[in-house]
């Protein structure tokens, strides 16, 4: 995936990867754009991409890049594109924040995206500011449908679904911001540890209300005949499966040096040779 910023700092998601050719990359540009592809500037990190048979690879662009979009037809000559100006005014704005404490504390209270994202790169905050303007024009599109005609049902479909996909977007930040652990991935942790002496591996369950092991594993470590049937029953969570019953007190070894006892419950599961 690649993104494109033009001169309005709209952006252009891409879904290719960097081993296409400049020419048919702008053949992509030119349907989402409405540029054609002879009239596209494309830039990247200071640098025209103007041999067409070369790849962006070659350029140096890697996927998740961002590339910079100018309408040739729109350039004065002598002068720069409206994109190298938002370019030099953006380089002005994110300089002021980096030399500022005070104005990094106000924006990590009232736009931490922002600026991450020009503590990140010049490329990150110009197109951190690509999609907030577009957030607010869309909010404006929006405001100015309803005051067009409030009560036209197509309009009052498009409001609806902005509003949806603005509460949307607003339940994504507030996860990221205070339950960031939901967008991780989720690393399963065993142990190596003994039962009454015998080498078991255990999955460990932090949320779980009982240590479970099945009928085949208390046979390998010796303690099925140790298991109280008068706690037999029916687990119920996750599926159903049936409790044979309990083994009260059992020796587990771990590491080296560290012995406790235990319960288990026998469950009728296919999870031989774990607890």
């Amino acid at each position: 995936m690649l993104t494109v910023v033009d001169a309005e700092q709209n952006t252009f998601p891409i879904d290719t990867d960097a081993t296409i050719e400049v020419e048919n990359f702008k053949v992509f540009l030119e349907a989402d754009t409405n540029i054609p592809a002879e009239q596209q500037v494309l830039q990247f990190q200071g640098t025209k991409l103007e041999d067409g048979k070369r790849t962006l690879a070659s350029y140096g662009v890697s996927d998740q890049d961002l590339l910079m979009l100018a309408d040739a037809r729109k350039v004065v000559p002598g002068a720069g594109t409206q994109w190298e100006e938002n370019g030099r005014m953006a380089e002005v704005a994110r300089s002021q924040i980096l030399q500022s404490v005070p104005l990094q504390d106000q924006l990590r209270s009232s736009n931490p995206a922002l600026l991450d994202a020009a503590l990140h790169s010049q490329e990150r905050f110009l197109q951190a500011i690509g999609h907030q303007r577009g957030h607010l024009q869309q909010m404006r599109a929006r405001s100015d449908l309803a005051l067009a005609d409030p009560f036209d049902v197509e309009a009052q479909r498009r409001i609806e679904e902005a509003i949806r996909e603005e509460q949307v977007y607003a339940n994504m930040e507030h996860a990221m911001e205070y339950n960031p652990e939901v967008f991780g991935n989720v690393i399963m942790l065993y142990v190596d540890l003994k039962v009454n002496g015998h080498p078991v591996k255990a999955f460990v369950d932090s949320g779980a209300q009982t240590t479970i092991m099945s009928p085949e594993c208390a046979e390998r470590c010796g303690i099925m005949r140790l298991v109280d049937t008068r706690f037999a029953g029916v687990a119920m969570g996750v599926g159903t499966a049936n409790i044979l019953g309990r083994v009260h007190s059992a020796p587990i070894q771990l590491a080296h040096d560290v012995f406790v006892s235990g319960s288990f419950t026998i469950l009728e599961v296919c999870i031989d040779g774990f607890v």
